[in-house]
């Protein structure tokens, strides 16, 4: 496993409120292999987080810890050295401190992203990489109003986590395999 161009930068930032940038990543995030993920710190409404990766498009992002669709006001857009965030509650709250985990794919195999269309069909094998590339850890984040779901390694038969629940459930992310995974109907 090479991590020779894999790259990661955790940012903290205050919300305004109003629309902005954060910059000083120390690098490109906008070159197709970006992703960045934003949890705010200390109360206020910003619960769970948000989440942009390479595949989309526009100014949409993606709210976790919740059954929510693609957002156009969260992260709206990934640059050669930070973010934009527009003004939704969960990436800038006037006064909430926020992280801001920005990652860089490189060329490796440390971490992959991608997208694919769910069909309700039992045991489907999802392929990350066909040359072989298991995961220690799965996390699917629905573009429609669908749960957000986390299986690792580490769970035992077809347990995978809710992330807006405190317990597990099946035949979501049913198991980890040499190329990826394999996902339950639900």
């Amino acid at each position: 496993m090479s991590l020779a161009t894999y790259k990661q930068k955790v940012l903290q930032y205050t919300g305004t409120g109003v629309a902005h940038s954060e910059t000083g990543v120390g690098f490109a995030l906008n070159d197709g292999k970006g992703i960045v993920l934003i949890k705010g710190r200390n109360g206020g409404s910003a619960l769970g987080g948000c989440l942009r990766t390479p595949e989309m498009s526009g100014s949409d992002s993606l709210l976790l810890a919740a059954a929510a669709a693609l957002v156009t006001d969260g992260i709206t857009a990934i640059g050669a050295d930070g973010f934009t965030v527009g003004v939704n509650n969960r990436v800038n709250q006037l006064n909430v401190v926020y992280v801001a985990i920005c990652l860089s794919i490189g060329t490796g195999h440390y971490l992959k992203s991608g997208t694919y269309t769910g069909d309700a069909v039992d045991g489907r094998a999802i392929t990350i990489d066909a040359n072989g590339w298991q995961p220690d850890g799965i996390l699917l984040a629905g573009a429609t109003a669908v749960d957000d779901v986390w299986r690792g390694q580490q769970m035992s038969g077809d347990e995978s986590a809710i992330l807006a629940a405190s317990t597990q459930k099946t035949d979501l992310i049913q198991s980890v395999t040499s190329t990826g995974f394999t996902i339950g109907a639900d």
